[in-house]
């Protein structure tokens, strides 16, 4: 027969494992290795509300831009059934329509970052687009410090995400 475990004394060993990720600030190390609980610099952003609603507004245009810019284009076999209608697929030429629209949409977004403006936008695209950790965008792209650079890069994704905003006249 197994033991038998008291609940409370479990209860207390979560309770104090998750003090101690949070004392960590939700990173967690493992044989040597550190794992990040915290989530995207983005939805840490959001839990903390440090993102307006116009912000968040530009952010998931861009990532809805990406999103469609990233489709893969249509295969070039055979698809038997494009031609029935109510078969479940999107017409091609409308899905190829949507792509070019979202690559000319996020062409002329990134045209608002001309010359030196670019690593604003550089910025913006890896903490938001590919989950980037704020500091490592930070340091690597703008040359800031450690100590500030995780703010400083909260700061260029929301001045980012406002420009964006504004120029694509987005209404939250």
């Amino acid at each position: 027969m197994g033991k038998a475990t008291n609940p409370a004394a479990a209860r207390v060993k979560r309770q104090a494992a998750n003090d101690d990720l949070v004392s960590k600030g939700n990173v967690e190390s493992i044989n040597g290795v550190s794992v990040n609980h915290g989530g995207s610099p983005l939805q840490r952003w959001k839990a903390t509300k440090q993102l307006s609603a116009s912000q968040e507004l530009a952010i998931e245009h861009c990532l809805r831009l990406w999103d469609l810019a990233g489709i893969k284009e249509p295969a070039t076999t055979a698809a038997y059934g494009e031609r029935i209608p109510g078969n479940g697929r999107p017409d091609p030429e409308w899905v190829t329509a949507q792509i070019i629209d979202a690559k000319d949409d996020l062409r002329r977004i990134e045209g608002y970052f001309r010359d030196g403006a670019r690593k604003y936008w550089q910025v913006f695209e890896n903490c938001i687009r590919y989950d980037e950790p704020a500091g490592r965008v930070g340091s690597r792209i703008m040359g800031w410090s450690d100590r500030q650079a995780t703010n400083s890069a909260r700061l260029t994704v929301q001045f980012v995400a406002d420009i964006v905003c504004m120029n694509e006249r987005l209404v939250a």
